[in-house]
């Protein structure tokens, strides 16, 4: 594997999936940050969505799944 970011979250090369496409939005998008968080947002909710399941258990575990929680949306 090359030393290149990544954000082919597919591919089991990274433990956390989430954490990796994280990195990778991060390296592609350095002076934007707010656009980086809602490209991972919406990259994590396309992967709920498809029911792959790293992000169904990102999305349980955090407010974003958690209506009524901290930060947590209905």
């Amino acid at each position: 594997m090359s030393d290149e970011p990544t954000t082919d979250i597919g591919a089991g090369d990274f433990p956390d999936p989430a954490a990796a496409l994280r990195r990778g939005l991060v390296a592609r998008m350095p002076g934007d940050p707010a656009g980086m968080e809602r490209a991972f947002g919406n990259a994590v909710r396309a992967a709920w969505v498809r029911g792959e399941p790293w992000a169904v258990e990102w999305v349980e575990q955090t407010a974003f799944g958690r209506p009524g929680g901290a930060g947590g949306r209905e």
